[in-house]
Formats: C-alpha cells, sequence, structure tokens
C-alpha cells in the first residue's frame, strides 16, 4: 500500500493522473485576455533622404467614420452650447463652454468646463483622440490664440473639437464685444 501512494505522489507530481493528488505544475493557471487596437500605416521612401517616413495619407483610425452631429463655423461669446444645432452662443449661464475674456494681445481665455488643448504640432484629432486627451489633460481653465484647438466634452458627452479663427478683443470700453470665430465638430456619442 505504501508503494501506491508513493507511485501516486510522484505520478501526480509528473502531471499524470493520480487519483486526489495535483502536481504543482498543474495548478489552474489565471486566464488572461489581451485587447489591442492597432493603427495601421504604410511606409514610403523619404524622397531626399532615402529614408522611411510615415505615409499621413494612409493612416487608419478606428473612428474615421464617426457621426458628426455637427461642422461648421460659430461665433463664440460668453456661453456656448455646443449640444445644439448650430451651437448656441452668447448665452448667460449654461452651455459646454465658456469664453470668460479675451485679452489684447489676441489670447481667449475659456473656462468652467472639461476640455484640454492641442498642441500645435497634432495632426487633426479624431473623436476618441479627443475625448482621451481630455481625460488625460483636462483643465477647467484653458488660454488659446487663433491658430489653437480645444477638446471639450460636452454636457451630453459628446466630444466636440473647437479650432480658433480669429479672437476679437472688445477692451473695457465694450467687453460684450469679446468674442472667438470657431470652426467646430462635435460628434454623436
Amino acid at each position: 500500500m505504501a508503494v501506491v501512494a508513493v507511485l501516486g505522489i510522484i505520478a501526480g507530481f509528473f502531471g499524470l493522473p493520480a487519483t486526489g493528488l495535483k502536481s504543482p505544475t498543474s495548478a489552474a493557471q489565471p486566464t488572461v485576455t489581451v485587447t489591442a487596437t492597432v493603427t495601421a500605416a504604410s511606409r514610403k521612401p523619404h524622397q531626399d533622404e532615402g529614408t522611411d517616413q510615415e505615409d499621413p495619407a494612409a493612416t487608419t483610425s478606428p473612428d474615421a467614420t464617426a457621426a458628426v452631429s455637427y461642422h461648421g463655423s460659430v461665433r463664440l461669446r460668453g456661453y456656448s452650447d455646443l449640444d445644439t444645432d448650430p451651437p448656441s452662443e452668447g448665452q448667460a449661464v449654461g452651455g459646454d463652454i465658456l469664453l470668460s475674456e479675451t485679452l489684447s494681445d489676441g489670447t481667449a481665455r475659456f473656462a468652467d468646463f472639461r476640455m484640454a488643448l492641442v498642441e500645435a504640432d497634432q495632426r487633426p484629432l479624431t473623436q476618441s483622440e479627443c475625448t482621451n486627451l481630455v481625460h488625460a489633460q483636462g483643465q477647467d481653465v484653458v488660454e488659446a490664440t487663433a491658430g489653437d484647438s480645444l477638446c471639450v466634452i460636452t454636457d451630453r458627452d459628446r466630444t466636440a473639437l473647437v479650432k480658433l479663427k480669429k479672437v476679437l478683443f472688445g477692451g473695457t470700453d465694450d467687453p460684450d464685444q469679446d468674442s472667438a470665430q470657431a470652426e467646430i465638430t462635435v460628434w454623436d456619442k
């Protein structure tokens, strides 16, 4: 009987079937699932130096076909509601983005909401890139000038890309004229 028990222990240790015995190597291992998003890009030789560079026209995005609920030019003044079509401007309260003031140097100060400044060297952003930027680098106050862009998350959890075209300074004599012209894209959820 002792020989059978010893053989059962040895067999079980090596992963062979043995009644009621399990080896350390046959212990249940947790299952891990990995999901990855891959962006495909083609490479073409750089004409001047013979080196490879990415072909931006061949780069694809997972949300390249995200539904756009609004795209167009809008005047931003006071609170602007980006969830309306077209976005409304100049509201006393409420909205998704507040142009709190413009400065004489052409800077527009936006406040109160979930937004992030897009770096000048970034290519046009997709909906998911803009959303991720706000979640990673979102601020309550952003200063921007003509040519800068902002990513904004609206009250209805839509994502908007606001590209400033022109900042108008009303001055102390007429602060109601503080405004900015922007090209805005608002994506559906």
